[in-house]
């Protein structure tokens, strides 16, 4: 049963800046330079979770629910598999049904979820160790291995913010949150934040010199749909690609970022904000993994 006093968190969509539109690119590599010197320094870093979605929390009554990523909240238990069922769906789903039951299950009834303000919703990335594929050496979940010895025996939660659950919008308290959430963790139930420590600064101004030097001619023919500027046009979105992927390709692999490895070796990506904006950076493993699914 959905609650009218739980307003339904919509999945957020974050900037891939390997694969930013051309314009867009353009604009974000010349706020870099003016803004930041070309340089990003203590700026907000996060682990990328290649999990799934959930949302967790009590409404203003006190009831707790569970929310998946396009479910909005659960106050029923049972719901996911009954409303699987109801559709005829695969065996396969039917599985994954069951899975999120066992999470509202295990999720509605933990201490620190029951323990939380009335009208509020914390959003998570889970990783529930059932649903991810299990290996001597990690746990793997969707595309990413994990190392299992970093994980919570049966579940891990990774909190990125709380909202109030009436209206969706961010709680004041949200930090204090997290924290307390984070000092209930256990072996069995772990919660872990993402975020990641940056010491130093990443310099990125030769990577995109070769955007900023490019001329009023050039950023006009990336606009034409002349045949004659075809092939010049082709040359500038080859330069503006190879600016996207080498600058993501730095800041992946840039010793500043500190703890990249929290959950093991093998990770999906970062996110990081600049100037008040959210960007993705993926690996090339995660991409080409998420190609082969």
């Amino acid at each position: 049963m959905k609650s009218i006093e739980v307003i339904s968190t919509k999945r957020k969509g974050i900037v891939h800046l390997q694969n930013m539109k051309d314009q867009d690119f353009i604009n974000f590599v010349n706020e870099l330079k003016n803004k930041n010197e070309g340089k990003l320094k203590n700026i907000p870093v996060s682990l990328k979770i290649d999990g799934c979605g959930g949302r967790a929390g009590k409404d203003k009554n006190g009831r707790v629910f569970f929310e998946g990523s396009r479910t909005g909240p659960i106050f029923e238990p049972k719901s996911f598999s009954s409303y699987a069922k109801s559709k005829g769906v695969t065996e396969e789903i039917l599985t994954r049904s069951l899975h999120y039951d066992d999470l509202w299950e295990l999720i509605t009834n933990l201490p620190m979820i029951k323990s939380l303000p009335n009208d509020s919703k914390v959003i998570f990335e889970i990783l529930y160790n059932p649903m991810g594929h299990i290996e001597d050496n990690g746990i793997t979940f969707v595309s990413i291995k994990y190392d299992k010895r970093k994980l919570g025996s049966l579940l891990t939660l990774i909190p990125f913010d709380v909202v109030y659950s009436s209206n969706g919008e961010k709680r004041p308290d949200s930090k204090e949150i997290i924290n307390d959430l984070i000092n209930q963790s256990n072996d069995d139930i772990m919660v872990l934040s993402p975020k990641l420590k940056m010491s130093g600064e990443i310099d990125i101004n030769i990577m995109i010199e070769p955007v900023l030097s490019l001329d009023h001619e050039s950023l006009m023919v990336l606009n034409s749909r002349k045949k004659k500027d075809k092939e010049f046009k082709g040359l500038i979105k080859m330069i503006l690609q190879k600016s996207k992927e080498s600058i993501s390709k730095f800041i992946l692999n840039h010793q500043s970022i500190i703890g990249k490895d929290m959950l093991g070796s093998d990770i999906e990506g970062l996110v990081l904000d600049i100037n008040g904006h959210q960007y993705k950076v993926t690996t090339n493993e995660f991409k080409q993994s998420k190609g082969n699914l």
